[in-house]
């Protein structure tokens, strides 16, 4: 598929740069993706033949995590339908390694707490790379 071969080569590519840079295994992260469009699961399913678990991988949509139950997913999203607890995404990025945003604009727009900028953040390891 072309995002998959296109637009996910990237994200894949940072994330096995920074998981190299961090020293942690790519099967033992937890990954959360917001956009379950031809992009986010293009990412997912990249990602997936790198190496990430499945059970770790969370793909979401404008209406939360896709469960089995849902009629209005497309065929190529029912691969990440998932009956997980963490329906919306706020819940889903709760203990979330990684995050990839292949949305639509707008959907992750509360801006993080001054508090991740300052101090405390200090000497923490590096949770994001972008470019």
């Amino acid at each position: 598929m072309p995002s998959e071969q296109g637009s996910g080569r990237a994200p894949a590519a940072a994330l096995l740069n920074g998981l190299d840079l961090v020293g942690e295994r790519i099967d033992e992260i937890r990954v959360v993706i917001c956009g379950a469009g031809t992009v986010g699961t293009g990412c997912a399913r990249l990602l997936l033949r790198l190496g990430v678990r499945a059970e770790n991988l969370l793909v979401y949509d404008v209406a939360g995590l896709p469960h089995p139950d849902r009629a209005d997913l497309h065929e190529y999203q029912r691969t990440f339908a998932r009956a997980n607890p963490a329906q919306q995404l706020a819940q889903g990025l709760r203990g979330a390694d990684v995050f990839i945003g292949a949305s639509a604009p707008g959907v992750c727009a509360r801006r993080p707490r001054a508090a991740s900028t300052g101090s405390r953040a200090r000497g923490a390891r590096p949770r994001m790379l972008h470019g």
